[in-house]
């Protein structure tokens, strides 16, 4: 098999395990996207697209906002970077599809799941104000917290 063949069944498998990634599926649903659904049990192909590819493909979509650094910093250009390409080897890295995805999965903490960090995102997310296109992570984590209390006040009047 040649590497354009490799290439021509390999990333169309990459990428829908990389959406069901993104969107916070557990392993087990991620392993159906193998051509022949894998072993949702074992979860083999899905573990090592976690392991072995997801750490690449967030090494590479980190290149970017690298890039553009650099080249600002060459140019002495001192222009913000869009929150986006700044969180996007990370959001990669956690499985998140958004810089607020990001940002709820890290206030979290290691101990909550990926997929049950998405679970808090979907219940939060209409209530995570707007951000700046260029703010920083901080800002980002800022905004969620801000719909974590909100919520929270929300709980107390159910009551």
């Amino acid at each position: 098999m040649t590497d354009d063949q490799r290439g021509r069944h390999a990333l169309p498998v990459i990428e829908a395990m990389l959406k069901r990634w993104l969107v916070g599926e557990p392993l087990n649903m991620i392993e159906t996207a193998y051509p022949g659904g894998g072993d949702p049990e074992k979860c083999e192909y899905s573990r090592h697209f976690v392991l072995r590819v997801v750490p690449d493909l967030a090494f590479l979509a980190g290149l970017p906002a690298r890039i553009l650094i650099a080249r600002n910093a060459k140019d002495g250009i001192e222009a913000p970077i869009r929150s986006v390409l700044t969180t996007l080897s990370g959001a990669v890295r956690e499985g998140c599809d958004s810089p607020e995805c990001l940002a709820v999965r890290k206030n979290a903490g290691s101990s909550v799941s990926r997929p049950a960090a998405r679970g808090l995102y979907d219940q939060i997310a209409r209530s995570i104000p707007i951000g700046e296109e260029s703010e920083d992570f901080e800002a980002t984590l800022d905004r969620v917290r801000a719909a974590w209390a909100i919520l929270a006040f929300d709980d107390l009047d159910k009551l």
